[in-house]
């Protein structure tokens, strides 16, 4: 494939990129369609493409082409994946966005099996789907049945054996899970785009120290996802790096103000802690965090918040965390640990004491 032959898809003229793009797109959609969309105020422009992977798999030709995103005011920078199939002389977009999104969907929901399930699906349908393989990964690391079977079939049939920086060793996984068959997708994910988005978030959120995570947070810098990669790469950190890097960051986003309460915890900064907590909205952010349709993972944002503002003396908003928590958590262990913890006579002092300990083995890793 030249890089004429999909260069024609993202000119400035919508007429010309409908007749470039015709055959690539849903034969269902006409120009009246398109123009729609292109019109719309949150289509995202692409300035330039590339192809970046070609394979062969069953017998048909696929190649995935890089796609440089960013809104019209030029924020929310993202780099996709796209796949194109040939079909006789032509070239087409292959897509699988409905079962795609219905994987993620059921992701959001914590069935992360039938999210695997679903993902799998995608895959065979796209094998250059990151969105797909992404799924798959957080699956796993959320305590998805690993379906290995399935799993190492896809992988097969993609061509995986990649060597890229990411190794068997290097894996970190927050469950028990196999690692190995971890590394292989995210290594797939690389061998297909080392550059792309969602690649490179899955690659440093796995990656077992700030050293080998940081080529990752760096290709992410300036991307839509930066504060959740920063985020993730400031849990490899010492709290004290931690604070450090966020200094720098100017305004902190909402991802990151769980991060810096932590840090300061973990630091036994209480002064600074209640400082933060009573800084303008950065409650209100912080509950916002609980809002997820997987009460496992709402379950351990509870925890983690109404912790920090117990040990902060700060029993008051504590009390609203768990009452937040309890209304997408109820029941989970960790918040009914939280709720433990707040009968007990002297709950401030217990809460320095679990954050000290925790804090304890931060410093000997």
């Amino acid at each position: 494939m030249s890089e004429e032959e999909f260069g024609r898809d993202f000119t400035e003229d919508p007429k010309r990129a409908w007749e470039g793009s015709a055959r690539r797109r849903s034969r269902a959609a006409n120009f009246d369609e398109f123009i729609k969309w292109w019109n719309n105020s949150s289509v995202m422009y692409c300035p330039g493409a590339k192809v970046v992977h070609q394979e062969t798999i069953d017998g048909r030709d696929y190649v995935a082409v890089q796609i440089e995103t960013a809104s019209p005011s030029g924020n929310n920078k993202e780099i996709r994946t796209n796949t194109w199939i040939k079909e006789g002389v032509y070239w087409r977009r292959h897509v699988a966005f409905k079962i795609t999104n219905q994987a993620d969907q059921l992701f959001q929901e914590g069935r992360y099996n039938e999210a695997l399930d679903k993902a799998l699906l995608a895959l065979q349908e796209n094998p250059f789907s990151m969105p797909a393989y992404s799924i798959i990964v957080m699956s796993i690391n959320r305590g998805g049945d690993t379906h290995q079977d399935n799993l190492r079939r896809v992988l097969a049939a993609s061509g995986s054996d990649s060597t890229e920086v990411i190794r068997g060793d290097n894996i970190r996984t927050s469950g028990v899970v196999n690692t190995n068959l971890v590394k292989e997708i995210i290594r797939k994910m690389l061998l297909i785009n080392p550059n792309d988005s969602s690649a490179n978030q899955s690659a440093l959120a796995f990656a077992s120290d700030s050293i080998l995570a940081k080529p990752f947070l760096i290709r992410l810098r300036g991307t839509a996802g930066y504060e959740t990669a920063l985020s993730n790469f400031c849990e490899k950190l010492k709290s004290e790096e931690t604070l450090a890097i966020l200094e720098g960051e100017g305004e902190i986003h909402r991802n990151l103000l769980l991060v810096e309460l932590k840090a300061l915890a973990t630091l036994e900064r209480w002064k600074d802690c209640r400082k933060l907590l009573n800084s303008p909205n950065v409650k209100t952010e912080l509950l916002d965090l609980i809002t997820t349709n997987d009460p496992k993972h709402s379950a351990s944002i509870t925890y983690r918040i109404g912790i920090c503002a117990l040990a902060s003396d700060d029993s008051l908003f504590c009390q609203q965390v768990v009452e937040k928590g309890a209304v997408v958590a109820s029941g989970q262990p960790p918040l009914e640990s939280l709720v433990k913890v707040m009968k007990q006579p002297d709950p401030v002092s217990l809460a320095r004491k679990g954050i000290a300990e925790y804090a304890k083995q931060q410093r000997a890793q």
